[in-house]
């Protein structure tokens, strides 16, 4: 059984795309919408906030998680969002320059994501969209080529693997049968760790349907034995399963917490000019750009430093934002 907000967000992007007639920027208030309007406004009517700007290759950029490619109709799981895209110098190829290199929103991918749907039933397949002149319903994969979970809808548990797991990926695609080549030769032990203190989940396999396996409480030791993407594969009380690699820190890591005096402490994100500040992946303005983020944000500073900070920001752990964008929480 799905959530209840991921039952609801479906209902409404269903009800924009049976009412709306085709309009860029619409997103379903005035009887109008485009494809990711569609899923901004369902967003929206279940009090979830789109963080960011109107657009398909921002929401592959900056609001998905696990996002990857589609080889099999069999990998999708319903609350899926599915996108079109044109790899770079493909014809259709048109990609705004803010995602270009050197654009704001540059991230390293320079694929056109040029449409966005939404997987409303996977037994028979329909993919809900907006597109001229109005809603459409298709029960093909056709050039439906991505697909990813939605990050508001992961941060708002939508997701919940508490619920009954009728409905699951098929993790063929980024978990080997047999991972005999990608194990280390010595496990490496790491140290369970969230923000809220409470137990993270383990899991059978490497996603958030996944089978719960167990509840491991924060401080206790795993033994890592591979990670790959945003998963490790662990083995914790005679148990192997894998948990999120947000949820680990090296013992280095957990002694650089507990020594510096703003080490662990949370912090809010002020921009000195616009909505946002860039989190990156090394401490570099010339580096790739993991996030955009909001003005007023908190995250918890890991590594303090006089110039760059390393954060953790919801699911992205151990990036950089500039030291002097933050304001240590009393």
């Amino acid at each position: 059984m799905m959530t209840k907000l991921l039952s609801n967000f479906i209902i409404e992007v269903k009800d924009i795309a049976a009412k709306c007639t085709y309009r860029q920027p619409g997103k379903g208030d005035d009887g109008t919408s485009d494809c990711i309007g569609a899923i901004i406004g369902g967003l929206e009517r279940v009090g979830l906030k789109w963080q960011g700007i109107h657009g398909t290759n921002y929401g592959v950029r900056y609001q998905s998680v696990e996002f990857r490619p589609i080889s099999s109709a069999n990998q999708l799981s319903v609350g899926d969002v599915v996108y079109k895209g044109y790899p770079e110098g493909e014809s259709g190829w048109n990609l705004p320059k803010r995602y270009n290199n050197g654009g704001e929103y540059y991230n390293g991918d320079l694929t056109d994501y040029y449409h966005v749907g939404l997987v409303t039933s996977v037994n028979p397949l329909n993919i809900t969209h907006m597109t001229s002149p109005s809603g459409k319903t298709d029960t093909k994969l056709g050039k439906w080529g991505y697909f990813c979970k939605l990050k508001p809808l992961i941060m708002a548990g939508a997701y919940d693997e508490n619920d009954d797991d009728d409905i699951q990926h098929d993790t063929s695609q980024y978990i080997s049968g047999d991972t005999s080549e990608t194990e280390n030769t010595e496990p490496v032990s790491m140290t369970v760790y969230s923000e809220n203190g409470k137990p993270v989940n383990m899991r059978k396999s490497a996603n958030l349907k996944g089978e719960l396996i167990a509840r491991v409480p924060v401080g206790e030791t795993v033994e890592v034995i591979w990670d790959r993407n945003d998963w490790c594969k662990i083995k914790w009380d005679n148990k192997t399963g894998y948990m999120m690699s947000t949820f680990l820190r090296t013992a280095s890591e957990a002694e650089e917490i507990k020594s510096h005096p703003d080490a662990g402490a949370y912090a809010t994100v002020v921009p000195e000019t616009g909505e946002y500040v860039k989190l990156r992946q090394s401490p570099s303005t010339k580096c790739r750009i993991y996030d955009n983020v909001p003005g007023g944000s908190i995250v918890q500073i890991i590594e303090p430093g006089e110039v760059w900070a390393k954060v953790d920001y919801g699911r992205r752990h151990g990036w950089y934002m500039m030291a002097k964008y933050l304001q240590v929480n009393g």
